[in-house]
């Protein structure tokens, strides 16, 4: 299978558990790098889609990914479609956490740079905004501007916010000292 049978089929109708068949697709075909090139650069559904198959597949073998760690780190970067973001927050979360990859300070920064950003700018979901708060929970102390900025990101988001952010920011405060 390439990476064109793979955008024809993401492109069919939404089903039950085709995210499953996305991520056994990616595994067994390693379509991880056209499945990363759709999610970043192809249209909306299919963005969607295929990053919805990575991060299926990623929690399904996540050493298969490790060739494809700092890409997925410096992608999320770059993504402008907010249902890819959600995604992609959710896998860089688990890989930064866990130590699986150790951004150079370049990437901190840049990464820190877009999950504060994210975090507080009003055009973007919850789910997006959740990700990127418990990003910056593991990165914050290792990228020194941050911590000036943690304030008045979380007083932002406390305004009114919703159930699942409330729950965020409770969880984020318990972790981070500033």
């Amino acid at each position: 299978m390439d990476k064109n049978e793979f955008y024809e089929i993401i492109s069919q109708r939404f089903y039950g558990n085709c995210n499953d068949e996305w991520a056994n697709l990616i595994l067994k075909n390693d379509l991880v790098t056209d499945a990363m090139d759709i999610a970043l650069n192809g249209k909306g559904v299919q963005s969607f889609r295929s990053a919805y198959g990575l991060e299926t597949a990623f929690f399904r073998d996540i050493v298969f990914f490790r060739p494809y760690y700092k890409r997925i780190v410096e992608d999320y970067n770059k993504i402008s479609n907010e249902s890819v973001m959600r995604h992609y927050g959710k896998i860089v979360y688990h890989i930064i956490n866990r130590k699986l990859f150790v951004p150079d300070e370049n990437l901190l920064n840049e990464l820190a740079e877009t999950v504060c950003t994210r975090a507080i700018d009003p055009r973007y979901k919850i789910a997006v905004k959740v990700w990127a708060m418990y990003i910056i929970t593991i990165i914050y102390d290792k990228v020194p501007w941050t911590t000036e900025y943690l304030p008045d990101i979380l007083d932002t988001l406390s305004h009114d916010p919703t159930p699942e952010m409330a729950s965020c920011l409770k969880k984020v405060k318990q972790k981070i000292i500033y």
